[in-house]
């Protein structure tokens, strides 16, 4: 039997695997001044949460495209962001955040929620009669 979800898997690995990457290395230029870095991240707080929830947003709807359950994908989602964050902390250049904790979580669930809107499998209707069906 052919495995349909092949291709899938191995973008959410991808995407996972990069998402890892960039997570861990160091992302500022060598010799730049102390005081715009400093002036950066504290410009970047609100960017970098917007940041982590797009990235860990296409992190969950690839993991459930790729066939994982919704339970499942948030958990992979979550888990690897925890660990990001846990091996963030042993690095010079990056931090342990639990904002960043909450944004991956944030954009998992979000992922996850684009793709139950966005599956082929799920049945659209407009008008009102499918807003009173929803009351009754």
């Amino acid at each position: 039997m052919k495995n349909r979800y092949g291709w899938r898997v191995l973008a959410a690995i991808g995407y996972t695997s990069v998402v890892i990457h960039f997570s861990l290395i160091n992302l500022k230029p060598i010799g730049a001044n102390p005081v715009g870095e400093i002036f950066i991240e504290i410009h970047m707080i609100g960017e970098g949460f917007i940041v982590h929830l797009m990235a860990y947003c296409l992190m969950g709807y690839l993991w459930k495209y790729s066939g994982l359950s919704s339970v499942r994908s948030f958990l992979l989602c979550f888990l690897i962001g925890m660990l990001i964050e846990v091996l963030q902390s042993f690095t010079n250049t990056r931090v342990f955040s639990l904002t960043d904790i909450l944004a991956n979580g944030l954009g998992s669930i979000s992922g996850l929620v684009l793709h139950s809107y966005m599956s082929p499998g799920r049945r659209r209707s407009s008008g009102i009669s499918s807003s009173y069906s929803l009351i009754i």
